[in-house]
């Protein structure tokens, strides 16, 4: 078997998302510790958990959106993931090796070589209204008014 075909057997989407709920973790955990710092320091240091905050409010966000195989989230977790790489390789080059950038820069990486395998990228490239209108995968659609997705108006 050739490495080709076992990268176009590999199932990239679901990895995406478990790497999405692994940053999510991460972030969280390094809000709850950013709070705790912050109680020992003072106000102003619960005020610095904003930042780590928002940012895993968003991963979480487009983590459950990818879930949900929302079209915009290919670009979005691209755009992300690529400013991670930017940011842990310029952390890296100032700061020295450390654990945190380089697992930073190693889940950034490993999020854009995910992100251009074919299956995610033909998440982009569908048009809307194609074959896979709000689902990809059995079960589920969220198609308004289709039943399986949000209650709509009353």
């Amino acid at each position: 078997m050739s490495l080709g075909s076992r990268w176009r057997r590999f199932d990239a989407e679901h990895w995406i998302h478990r790497l999405g709920m692994l940053q999510t973790t991460m972030l969280f955990l390094v809000t709850a510790a950013t709070v705790i710092a912050g109680l020992l320091v003072g106000l102003a240091g619960v005020a610095a958990a904003v930042i780590p905050a928002a940012l895993a409010a968003l991963v979480g966000w487009m983590t459950a959106a990818w879930r949900r195989d929302e079209p915009w989230t290919w670009p979005g977790w691209l755009g992300l993931s690529g400013a991670g790489v930017v940011l842990s390789a310029v952390q890296l080059r100032a700061g020295g090796p450390t654990w945190g950038n380089c697992t930073g820069l190693a889940l950034a990486v490993a999020m854009v070589v995910l992100l251009l395998h074919p299956d995610s990228r033909a998440r982009w490239s569908t048009r809307p209204g194609a074959a896979t209108s709000g689902g990809t995968r059995p079960g589920i659609d969220v198609r308004a008014g289709a039943g399986g997705g949000r209650p709509g108006p009353s």
